[in-house]
Parts: C-alpha cells; structure tokens; sequence
C-alpha cells in the first residue's frame, strides 16, 4: 500500500530541506478544530526516507488550546505522502519520555485535506562530508558565520536521515569534527516506516479503507523515536539508547549542510 516517491527521496539525499502544503477538505468538517477555508505549511526538519518511502515530522512547538478554556498540550505533527495518514505526538514529562521510551500518538486519515503535499526546499551549501573528512575551511567558515546546520546520514539500518543540528564542533588543532543532533521524540514510524505500515496492517482490520475514511482516528502509546546522535568525523556514532552502555555504530555517507 505505501507509495514510494524516488523523487523526493533523491531530493532528500542531495539535502534538500522539507516541507508540507496542507489545505482541508473544510466542507467535511473532520479536524478537530473546523474553520473557514484555509491554507497552512509547515516546516518538516525531521526527515527520515526507507525504500523512498518519505515521511517528516515538525518540532514539537505546537501549542493546542481553547481560548476561554485550557491549554491541551504542545504537540508534533508528521507527515508522509506513502499512506494517507498523519500523526500527533504528545507528551508532557521529557524525563520521563526518555526513561520509558514511549510517546501518545494520535494517527489520523490524512483525508481530511484536499491537498497534503510534501515539498523538497532548496538544500543549504554543503560544508562537510565524510568522503573529505579534513576538509574543514566551508565548516569552519559557517560556524564562525552563526549558521545554523543539518545533517543527513544513512543510519545502520539503510534509513536515511536528516535532522537539525544542535551542536557542530570543530577543533582546530587536530582537525577533529563532531555533530550532535538535536534530541526529539518523534512516532514510531521513524524507526522504519515499512515495518509500522506492516504492524498497522496487521492491528487495524482493512487498513487502506479505513485510511481512506476522513473520520478515521486512534490513539495509541508507541515505541518512541528518539533522534539525538552524537557523530564523530570516522561516522562512528552514539544516540540516546548507547548512552549507559557506552556502544556506537557507524553512520554512513554523512554531510552537514549549513541552514540558508
């Protein structure tokens, strides 16, 4: 059932940035909160790509509220153009999250939109690869510009990935880099969508007619996908799950883009 789109998924490795066009099917009435006939975009810097298979999630910075009445949550949403499908994620104890590893997420027909579509964004200037480790001058020159960055990889898992940077290091005296990705909780499909459309497939009864229904909504407590990464120059790398046993893994084909 998933979609593949090899187009924006090629996008996505050359580094091209990511975004979401989104305007609802306002006559149906579906979405939680029904207005006037609009159209919104989100920014999806949250970005992984199995089998150009694409899906990307917004920063957690979503504040659902009721004027006169209580603030809900500060939520996430992702987005993919496989299924049509969309996520809300939620939490309320970041200590928590990452001793349990589980995130509340909300799956939703993304047929309540006219129009769901994923748009590649032009790439920042790539100013560090692996394959020219040493080559330092367009990185040294972006930090010391502000700029912010973000990376992209292939995970061991053969997932490509890209995420905003929280820190880029360079350390001039022996020419050593070091990117540390910055932390989100994001819904378990970023583990790998293909096996989640394979688990969905497997909980939900006729699970294309049923994502094919606006109405369609459940709730669930799932695996969360935590993204920090710490890389080093080599590809080796350490995230949330490495941090007490003291592991790595390798990161491939790795490149830091500065943010235009």
């Amino acid at each position: 059932m998933g979609k593949a789109n090899p187009h924006l998924a090629a996008a996505i490795a050359d580094g091209a940035r990511l975004s979401v066009f989104l305007e609802p099917e306002s006559e149906k009435n579906t979405l939680a909160h029904p207005r006037p006939r609009y159209i919104e975009s989100y920014p999806l810097p949250h970005i992984c790509v199995k089998d150009d298979q694409v899906w990307g999630a917004t920063r957690r910075t979503h504040l659902t509220h009721k004027p006169g009445d209580r603030v809900d949550s500060v939520t996430s949403f992702t987005y993919t153009d496989a299924l049509p499908l969309y996520c809300l994620s939620s939490y309320n104890d970041e200590i928590a999250l990452l001793q349990k590893r589980t995130l509340l997420t909300r799956l939703l027909s993304a047929k309540q939109y006219r129009r769901l579509e994923l748009i590649a964004r032009p790439a920042g200037p790539c100013v560090w690869r692996d394959t020219q480790p040493k080559n330092l001058s367009a990185l040294d020159t972006s930090i010391q510009a502000g700029h912010a960055h973000y990376i992209t990889f292939i995970d061991p898992n053969g997932t490509l990935r890209s995420h905003p940077l929280d820190l880029a290091f360079l350390f001039p005296e022996s020419g050593d880099v070091e990117f540390r990705i910055e932390h989100a909780a994001l819904p378990e499909a970023f583990f790998d969508p293909i096996a989640f459309e394979t688990k969905l497939s497997r909980s939900i009864p006729d699970l294309e007619k049923s994502l094919n229904n606006p109405a369609f909504g459940g709730q669930s407590t799932m695996a969360a996908y935590l993204t920090f990464r710490c890389i080093d120059g080599t590809g080796s790398a350490y995230g949330i799950t490495d941090i007490q046993p003291n592991t790595r893994h390798t990161c491939t084909d790795v490149k830091v883009y500065a943010a235009p």
